[in-house]
Protein backbone atom coordinates (compact mmCIF):
# COMPACT_ATOMS: atom_id res chain seq x y z
CA UNK A 1 0.00 0.00 0.00
CA UNK A 2 1.59 3.40 -1.25
CA UNK A 3 1.64 6.13 1.51
CA UNK A 4 2.04 9.81 0.20
CA UNK A 5 4.07 12.39 1.50
CA UNK A 6 3.27 16.34 0.43
CA UNK A 7 5.15 17.71 -1.94
CA UNK A 8 7.58 20.07 -1.20
CA UNK A 9 7.28 20.21 2.34
CA UNK A 10 10.12 20.95 4.66
CA UNK A 11 12.05 19.68 7.41
CA UNK A 12 11.03 23.29 9.12
CA UNK A 13 7.30 22.29 8.23
CA UNK A 14 7.43 19.29 9.88
CA UNK A 15 9.33 20.60 12.53
CA UNK A 16 6.86 23.35 12.45
CA UNK A 17 4.01 20.93 12.61
CA UNK A 18 5.62 18.76 15.32
CA UNK A 19 5.69 22.44 17.46
CA UNK A 20 2.23 22.85 16.71
CA UNK A 21 0.94 19.19 18.32
CA UNK A 22 3.00 19.84 21.42
CA UNK A 23 3.65 22.82 22.72
CA UNK A 24 0.34 22.51 24.72
CA UNK A 25 0.99 19.07 25.55
CA UNK A 26 0.57 18.18 29.54
CA UNK A 27 4.22 16.93 29.31
CA UNK A 28 6.16 19.64 26.72
CA UNK A 29 6.70 21.16 29.94
CA UNK A 30 9.56 18.22 30.40
CA UNK A 31 10.98 19.73 27.34
CA UNK A 32 13.38 22.18 26.84
CA UNK A 33 14.61 23.99 23.73
CA UNK A 34 16.32 27.49 23.80
CA UNK A 35 14.08 30.87 23.19
CA UNK A 36 16.13 32.90 20.82
CA UNK A 37 14.16 35.62 22.28
CA UNK A 38 15.66 35.43 25.30
CA UNK A 39 18.76 33.49 24.61
CA UNK A 40 17.88 31.27 27.94
CA UNK A 41 16.71 27.20 27.56
CA UNK A 42 12.71 27.38 28.20
CA UNK A 43 9.84 24.41 28.20
CA UNK A 44 8.11 23.92 25.36
CA UNK A 45 4.79 24.66 26.72
CA UNK A 46 6.41 28.23 27.48
CA UNK A 47 7.58 28.52 23.53
CA UNK A 48 5.14 30.87 21.77
CA UNK A 49 5.97 30.56 18.44
CA UNK A 50 7.99 27.74 16.73
CA UNK A 51 10.10 30.50 14.69
CA UNK A 52 11.04 31.18 18.93
CA UNK A 53 13.25 27.79 19.11
CA UNK A 54 17.00 28.09 18.02
CA UNK A 55 17.39 26.14 15.01
CA UNK A 56 20.38 24.21 17.32
CA UNK A 57 17.72 22.98 19.40
CA UNK A 58 15.60 21.58 16.19
CA UNK A 59 17.03 17.66 17.27
CA UNK A 60 15.48 18.20 21.06
CA UNK A 61 11.90 19.76 19.55
CA UNK A 62 12.38 16.12 17.30
CA UNK A 63 12.84 14.10 20.51
CA UNK A 64 9.80 15.47 22.12
CA UNK A 65 7.52 14.83 19.39
CA UNK A 66 8.66 11.56 19.36
CA UNK A 67 8.33 10.98 23.06
CA UNK A 68 5.08 12.91 23.40
CA UNK A 69 3.24 12.06 20.58
CA UNK A 70 4.89 9.27 18.11
CA UNK A 71 5.34 6.47 21.41
CA UNK A 72 3.00 7.09 23.88
CA UNK A 73 -0.24 8.99 22.42
CA UNK A 74 -2.92 6.69 20.35
CA UNK A 75 -4.64 9.78 18.70
CA UNK A 76 -1.24 10.14 16.70
CA UNK A 77 -1.25 8.76 13.17
CA UNK A 78 1.96 8.20 13.58
CA UNK A 79 1.63 6.29 16.58
CA UNK A 80 -0.59 3.46 14.76
CA UNK A 81 1.78 3.77 12.32
CA UNK A 82 4.58 2.59 13.87
CA UNK A 83 3.03 -0.17 16.05
CA UNK A 84 3.30 -2.78 12.94
CA UNK A 85 6.90 -3.42 14.68
CA UNK A 86 6.75 -4.05 17.92
CA UNK A 87 9.81 -2.40 19.74
CA UNK A 88 9.87 -0.52 22.76
CA UNK A 89 10.33 3.34 23.61
CA UNK A 90 12.47 3.12 26.66
CA UNK A 91 15.10 5.54 24.46
CA UNK A 92 13.98 7.27 21.92
CA UNK A 93 14.50 10.56 19.16
CA UNK A 94 15.95 12.26 16.53
CA UNK A 95 18.33 9.47 14.30
CA UNK A 96 21.68 11.59 13.96
CA UNK A 97 25.42 11.14 12.60
CA UNK A 98 25.96 8.32 15.69
CA UNK A 99 23.81 5.65 13.24
CA UNK A 100 24.36 7.76 10.06
CA UNK A 101 27.04 9.82 8.82
CA UNK A 102 24.49 10.65 5.98
CA UNK A 103 21.58 11.65 7.69
CA UNK A 104 21.35 14.77 5.70
CA UNK A 105 21.51 12.82 2.56
CA UNK A 106 18.98 10.40 3.81
CA UNK A 107 16.81 13.36 4.77
CA UNK A 108 15.21 13.96 1.47
CA UNK A 109 12.61 12.04 -0.64
CA UNK A 110 14.07 12.26 -4.51
CA UNK A 111 11.50 14.90 -5.31
CA UNK A 112 13.20 17.29 -2.55
CA UNK A 113 10.05 16.43 0.22
CA UNK A 114 11.71 16.25 3.46
CA UNK A 115 11.71 13.59 5.52
CA UNK A 116 13.12 12.99 9.75
CA UNK A 117 14.77 10.21 10.63
CA UNK A 118 13.74 8.82 14.13
CA UNK A 119 14.68 5.52 16.46
CA UNK A 120 13.61 3.72 19.34
CA UNK A 121 14.34 0.80 21.52
CA UNK A 122 14.41 -0.32 24.95
CA UNK A 123 17.76 -0.85 26.55
CA UNK A 124 17.57 -4.77 25.89
CA UNK A 125 17.02 -4.11 21.89
CA UNK A 126 18.66 -3.49 19.19
CA UNK A 127 16.92 0.47 18.16
CA UNK A 128 14.53 0.63 14.77
CA UNK A 129 14.59 3.30 12.99
CA UNK A 130 11.71 4.96 11.30
CA UNK A 131 10.91 7.86 9.18
CA UNK A 132 7.93 11.55 9.74
CA UNK A 133 7.06 12.83 6.99
CA UNK A 134 4.37 15.50 6.63
CA UNK A 135 0.91 13.75 4.77
CA UNK A 136 -1.14 15.64 2.11
CA UNK A 137 -3.28 16.54 4.90
CA UNK A 138 -0.42 18.02 7.10
CA UNK A 139 -0.30 15.43 9.33
CA UNK A 140 2.40 14.09 10.68
CA UNK A 141 2.95 9.96 9.60
CA UNK A 142 5.68 7.49 10.32
CA UNK A 143 6.97 4.53 8.21
CA UNK A 144 9.18 2.08 8.94
CA UNK A 145 11.38 0.57 6.73
CA UNK A 146 12.15 -3.17 6.12
CA UNK A 147 15.30 -3.07 4.17
CA UNK A 148 18.61 -2.15 6.13
CA UNK A 149 16.57 -1.96 9.33
CA UNK A 150 18.24 -4.22 12.28
CA UNK A 151 14.65 -6.17 13.33
CA UNK A 152 12.93 -9.62 13.00
CA UNK A 153 10.99 -9.54 9.93
CA UNK A 154 9.48 -13.28 10.45
CA UNK A 155 7.50 -11.91 13.86
CA UNK A 156 7.54 -7.91 13.19
CA UNK A 157 9.90 -7.42 16.51
CA UNK A 158 12.81 -5.73 17.54
CA UNK A 159 15.55 -8.05 18.43
CA UNK A 160 16.13 -8.38 21.87
CA UNK A 161 12.16 -9.00 22.32
CA UNK A 162 12.48 -11.58 19.79
CA UNK A 163 11.61 -14.91 20.80
CA UNK A 164 11.46 -16.60 17.59
CA UNK A 165 14.71 -18.72 15.93
CA UNK A 166 15.85 -16.31 13.78
CA UNK A 167 16.83 -14.43 16.30
CA UNK A 168 21.26 -14.20 16.34
CA UNK A 169 22.42 -16.48 19.20
CA UNK A 170 25.70 -13.62 18.41
CA UNK A 171 23.37 -10.80 20.19
CA UNK A 172 25.97 -8.45 20.15
CA UNK A 173 26.78 -4.69 18.99
CA UNK A 174 28.98 -6.30 15.88
CA UNK A 175 25.35 -7.81 14.43
CA UNK A 176 23.66 -4.30 14.44
CA UNK A 177 26.31 -2.15 12.75
CA UNK A 178 27.33 -4.73 10.39
CA UNK A 179 23.29 -5.35 9.39
CA UNK A 180 22.24 -1.56 10.04
CA UNK A 181 21.92 0.11 6.00
CA UNK A 182 20.83 3.63 5.87
CA UNK A 183 21.50 3.62 2.23
CA UNK A 184 18.93 0.29 1.74
CA UNK A 185 16.54 2.39 4.50
CA UNK A 186 16.47 5.56 2.49
CA UNK A 187 15.62 3.37 -0.95
CA UNK A 188 12.82 1.68 0.60
CA UNK A 189 11.73 5.00 1.92
CA UNK A 190 11.73 6.09 -1.53
CA UNK A 191 9.79 3.29 -3.12
CA UNK A 192 7.29 3.15 -0.59
CA UNK A 193 6.31 6.88 -0.26
CA UNK A 194 5.31 8.72 -2.70
CA UNK A 195 4.30 12.73 -3.11
CA UNK A 196 1.34 14.56 -4.17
Amino acid sequence: MSRFAKKGSTKTDILEQMFKEIHNHEDAEYHEVEDITTGQDTTLDKIKQFSDIDPNDYKELIDAYVELRVAYDDTAPANKDVQKINFDFENNGATDEFYDKDIDKHSQLTDGTAIVWAFAGGDWEFPVHFVLYLDPKNKIRAYIPSDGNVYCHKCKCAYGSCECDDQSEEFDDDYYTDHLDFQAMFEDVNNRIETK
